[in-house]
């Protein structure tokens, strides 16, 4: 049944454990991230997704030709290299795994059925069915078409996305001029805001002053109120301890007479039972191990006939456990046994199946090397990679030109030679100069713009 309304403060409050505990699994969880965040990173690389290495390895085959034809390297193959072909198929030894007889046997009933159904198979072939040679060759004709169509697909995402990043380069070095535009833009206003702030600073930090002063004469006033207080208080104490000290020598005094009528009073007693003790008779008394009580009727034993029969039980009892561990170890061993012929079986199952599976990656490996070859006689392939190499060509002109201009503004910059001038003049050349570079990153030019007047004028003068 759910609360009404929570409970009054003044009545309740949250128990202390419950905030800890809250901390316990907050820190917990941060812990099982870090964790998890290292076991992803540390995770074999055959949990990984493969699509991305596969797409690399099957590009990475196309090389371009100085006449533009695209021709296919050899040496590199879409799925695994011979190498890692040859690594996988001959593994080094595995470590030995100890498992449990019912991970061995469960294992073994697997392998059982496999066996049961590839008798039935047999024997289904022996009685005259058909074989499925032919389906699985149409198959395996089918998978490789696939494995090449999909091996398309991929080149020409890839491809695209390629083209789709060069031209995101390309716009991105063409804003940069508005860019640095703006940034000067934001520089003025800052600096201007920089202005307004230390003054306002300035004026903060006077008022603080004297807010400072009030404060500090404030504080000597309450200290001073404060040491009169506590010398009162000192005094009150010194009171106070002297009558406590008076009452505890009263309490001790009595207390010391009290223990010591109590100690009188137990000596009384204890010699009062000593003189009753001495009375009486303290002669020891004969006792027959051989006799049983009573008449016999409800079958008394005498205590040596009952350590005699229970000497007879315990040999017994021991008997009847060394008869029950010969059994459980005769058990044991046929078990064992059994496991250890399940084993043997499994051993050789795995066996077959290593064959197999070295056999599917040869086939694999031959399969990778005929897919590259499809790649040529793709048009749509080629035309992307021409787009590409052209967009290439554009970035890398344009980062060039980029280059350049930035190595010409530094040497202007050197062979300015610094002079006493105003701030408003020193900013007004430095904006003129901004504007002079931009205009020839828009234009091109390798000269200062001033110099096409110059150079029209002698033109002219020339013609005329």
């Amino acid at each position: 049944m759910e609360k009404m309304h929570d409970p009054p403060v003044s009545t309740y409050t949250e128990p202390e454990d419950i905030k800890i505990l809250e901390k316990y699994r907050e820190k917990n969880k941060i812990r099982i991230e870090k964790l998890l965040e290292e076991s992803e990173r540390l995770q074999p690389k055959c949990a990984k997704h493969q699509a991305k290495k596969q797409l690399t390895e099957a590009t990475s085959g196309l090389s371009r030709s100085p006449a533009g034809e695209t021709k296919v390297s050899t040496v590199k193959q879409t799925h695994m290299s011979a190498r890692e072909c040859t690594r996988r198929s001959c593994p080094k030894p595995a470590p030995v795994i100890h498992t449990n007889s019912a991970a061995i046997l469960r294992e073994w009933s697997l392998y059982r059925a496999k066996e049961e159904e590839l008798s039935k198979r047999l024997n289904e072939l022996e009685a005259g069915t058909f074989d499925d040679t032919e389906y699985l060759n149409w198959r395996t004709e089918k998978e490789r078409k696939q494995a090449e169509e999909d091996l398309a697909k991929l080149r020409k995402c890839r491809l695209e996305s390629l083209l789709s990043h060069e031209a995101a380069l390309v716009a991105m070095q063409k804003l940069k001029i508005n860019r640095v535009e703006n940034a000067r833009k934001i520089r003025e206003e800052a600096d201007q805001l920089m202005r307004e702030v230390a003054k306002r600073q300035e004026a903060e930090v006077k008022a603080m002053a004297n807010i400072a002063e009030h404060i500090a004469a404030t504080r000597d006033r309450a200290r001073m109120a404060k040491e009169k207080v506590l010398a009162e208080n000192k005094m009150k104490a010194s009171v106070i301890a002297a009558q406590r000290t008076a009452n505890k020598a009263q309490v001790a005094m009595n207390t010391d007479s009290e223990r010591k009528r109590k100690s009188l009073l137990i000596k009384k007693i204890r010699a009062a039972e000593a003189a009753a003790l001495l009375t009486k008779d303290s002669a020891a008394k004969i006792v027959d191990l051989t006799s049983s009580p009573e008449r016999g009727l409800m079958e008394e034993m005498s205590i040596v006939e009952l350590k005699e029969r229970l000497a007879l039980l315990k040999r017994q009892n021991q008997v009847e456990l060394d008869m029950k561990r010969d059994t459980i170890l005769n058990e044991k061993e046929a078990k064992n046994n059994r496991l250890i012929e399940a084993l043997e079986r499994i051993g050789r199952h795995r066996g077959t199946k290593c064959t197999a599976a070295a056999d599917r990656q040869h086939k694999a490996l031959q399969l990778a090397e005929d897919l590259p070859n499809c790649l040529v006689k793709n048009q749509e392939i080629q035309r992307l990679s021409e787009l590409l190499e052209r967009s290439k060509e554009e970035r890398l002109k344009l980062t060039a030109r980029a280059i350049g201009g930035r190595k010409r503004d530094g040497a202007e910059k050197d062979d300015v030679i610094p002079e006493k001038v105003r701030p408003d003049t020193v900013l007004w050349r430095q904006h003129e100069k901004r504007q002079h570079r931009e205009s020839r990153l828009r234009s091109g030019s390798t000269h200062h713009p001033n110099e096409h007047a110059g150079s029209s004028i002698v033109y002219t003068n020339i013609l005329f």
